[in-house]
């Protein structure tokens, strides 16, 4: 059972890509769709949003693409979670988010125990990702 929506997942594994593959040319937003197995286009609305919030830096020209815009260990799962979150409310792919009882109602009851969640993912860095992936599988394994 995944607790986290399919936006948040796309994220962690965007920005640990980026992460894993940037280190000697920017990650192209194709390339990353091409590895995870999207449609092109599918993940440049979120790729921005890390760029505008200082995860990634966008590099623009031939041979552009993404690279992180801090160190792996600076950032968290956590961050990228919030982040996916917060874009995927304000395009209105939050179910039921204009429901009175769950505004009213469940979400105050249980915003604690989400908020211990998102903490218990900022003690996870890029970094803990990376090597954990670098660990199971060599980076060309990865690739593919």
């Amino acid at each position: 059972m995944n607790l986290l929506s399919n936006q948040s997942l796309l994220g962690i594994v965007a920005v640990v890509d980026v992460a894993l593959f940037s280190e000697s040319r920017p990650v192209s937003a194709t390339a990353l769709a091409e590895r995870h197995q999207l449609p092109p286009r599918y993940l440049e609305a979120l790729l921005q949003e890390f760029v505008r919030r200082q995860i990634l830096r966008g590099v623009r020209g031939p041979g552009g693409g993404y690279r992180l815009a801090q160190e792996r260990q600076n950032i968290t799962v956590g961050q990228i979670v919030r982040i996916a979150e917060t874009l995927n409310a304000s395009n209105g792919r939050e179910i039921g988010a204009s429901s009175p009882l769950l505004n009213e109602f469940v979400l105050p009851r249980i915003r604690n125990e989400i908020d211990a969640f998102l903490n218990g993912l900022d003690c996870v860095t890029v970094e803990d990702m990376c090597a954990a992936a670098v660990k199971l599988k060599s980076a060309k394994d990865l690739a593919a």
